[in-house]
């Protein structure tokens, strides 16, 4: 279904009382904010091209357009609905409005997440689709209480932040890419990427995941690897996987 009411309302009243919006996004809106979310956390520009990228990554039974003429019309009627701003040679950014629910579509993506490890024994590779399957359902009511009986999560299950109510969507959280790392410091793995569950099951094989300590032995810039001591031993990946391991140092 389309949004009602958000242009008529409009972004002041996120701020009086986001909970009194009359809004109803469809589906396809939730997963493009949701996407120009992860770009953002990123630190990658949204322009048309990226955005159409990243989509591809959405499990295929979401049923996303990702054409070129797909992308701009969605992106169209998002800026009819106040959701983004669009100017002329510039990256798509999101409206205080468009913040608001895209933080809302995070929290629910990775509480879901959360929830299927945690409580339901689902195996990591087969999390991040069994969230999108879930996430549009959830009311606020539900996802309150899902928060709950999970303890108040603080990140999913791949070491994302779960945002809270009160969170502001700028204030995402410092890290370091695995590829910008340096040889020889210690570092704890932070997240890993969740979008392809062959990957995933690479990661469990071989013990890169979430809270991990790993030294890097060796960074071969020159031939795109980068190797990595674990506790469950070597491991060598390549810069494309690697740009896409956010870390954190190990204090000493």
């Amino acid at each position: 279904m389309d949004c009602i009411g958000l242009t008529e309302r409009g972004v002041n009243a996120v701020a009086l009382d986001p909970t009194q919006l009359d809004v109803n996004l469809s589906q396809a809106m939730e997963n493009y904010l949701l996407t120009i979310f992860h770009l953002n956390e990123d630190g990658i520009e949204v322009t048309v091209t990226n955005l159409a990228q990243a989509l591809r990554e959405i499990p295929l039974d979401e049923h996303i357009g990702t054409s070129m003429p797909s992308v701009i019309g969605m992106i169209n009627r998002m800026k009819k609905e106040d959701l983004i701003k669009d100017d002329e040679g510039r990256p798509i950014i999101l409206t205080e409005l468009g913040k608001y629910f895209a933080l809302d579509m995070v929290r629910r993506h990775r509480v879901a997440e959360t929830m299927v490890v945690e409580l339901l024994g689902v195996e990591l590779d087969k999390a991040h689709i069994e969230a999108h399957k879930l996430e549009h359902a959830m009311s606020s009511e539900l996802l309150d209480i899902i928060i709950e009986r999970l303890n108040n999560p603080q990140a999913s299950p791949f070491g994302e932040q779960i945002p809270g109510k009160e969170d502001s969507f700028d204030n995402l959280q410092n890290y370091l890419r695995l590829d910008e790392g340096s040889e020889g410091v210690q570092y704890k793995i932070k997240s890993i990427p969740e979008e392809d569950p062959e990957l995933i099951r690479f990661f469990m094989q071989h013990g890169i995941l979430p809270g991990t300590p790993i030294t890097i032995s060796e960074l071969g810039k020159s031939i795109g690897v980068v190797t990595l001591d674990t506790p469950s031993g070597n491991v060598t990946i390549g810069f494309e996987v690697a740009s896409k391991i956010k870390l954190t140092l190990v204090a000493d």
